[in-house]
């Protein structure tokens, strides 16, 4: 059976983000519909969201927009892009902008769901409960580790949300100045180093080992454990 995965789907057509929400709950999984990248919000950046299935024709931002940005902060994040837009150099652009599958309405739920759990083969590689012994639960701003629980800030839960969520854990300065809003400045790029400095003496507390987080040549940085978001 494919893993349980949380989806939203970003669709502002009422009647059809309805049914493509009730097809993939019938199927098991967690879905919530929302009808612009606007109502998006932070759900992404901070909670556990597997896949995100997109409209490209949405009001205000436009469904390219949305996955440019989600794939610079969500480097990991599966997006579905879902639209009528069927010529070449619109699939060639949605690909561009991050899409890791590209579906042209009308779909057929049988295609949505062999899309979904093609996404789903991603999360086949994490590590079993059991052996994760650290936990992150970034709605409630609560990381949890042998030594008990930490309360993270906004900015860094979101952080260290996107870092266990990123291949290999990494994250560039570039992915970091953009998570937290920050300019690129020499003088705002100390910032970050604050920031992550707060956040690893906050992981140190929670019993993590000292190399839990650590800088890659004035690239950006490494989370070096195993960290389950909940």
């Amino acid at each position: 059976m494919d893993p349980l995965l949380t989806i939203v789907v970003v669709e502002d057509h009422q009647l059809l983000r309805e049914s493509v929400v009730e097809v993939l709950t019938i199927a098991g999984h967690r879905v919530a519909g929302v009808e612009s990248a606007e109502a998006l919000g932070d759900e992404v950046a901070l909670a556990r969201i597997d896949v995100v299935v997109v409209d490209i024709q949405l009001p205000g931002e436009s469904g390219l927009q949305l996955m440019q940005r989600l794939r610079r902060s969500q480097p990991g994040l599966a997006i579905i892009a879902m639209t009528a837009l069927s010529a070449i150099h619109d699939r060639v652009a949605g690909y561009e902008s991050g899409a890791d599958i590209y579906l042209i309405k009308p779909v057929d739920p049988r295609e949505l769901l062999a899309a979904v759990a093609r996404c789903a083969q991603r999360s086949q590689h994490a590590l079993p409960v059991a052996q994760v012994p650290m936990t992150l639960e970034p709605l409630r701003r609560c990381l949890t580790g042998p030594s008990g629980e930490q309360r993270l800030s906004a900015d860094e839960a979101v952080v260290l949300a996107a870092l266990v969520r990123s291949p290999d854990q990494q994250l560039e300065n570039w992915q970091l100045l953009e998570l937290l809003q920050i300019k690129s400045t020499i003088k705002d790029k100390a910032r970050i180093e604050v920031r992550l400095s707060r956040l690893r003496k906050k992981l140190l507390l929670a019993g993590a080992s000292p190399e839990c987080l650590r800088p890659m040549r004035g690239t950006g940085y490494q989370l070096c454990i195993s960290l389950r978001i909940i």
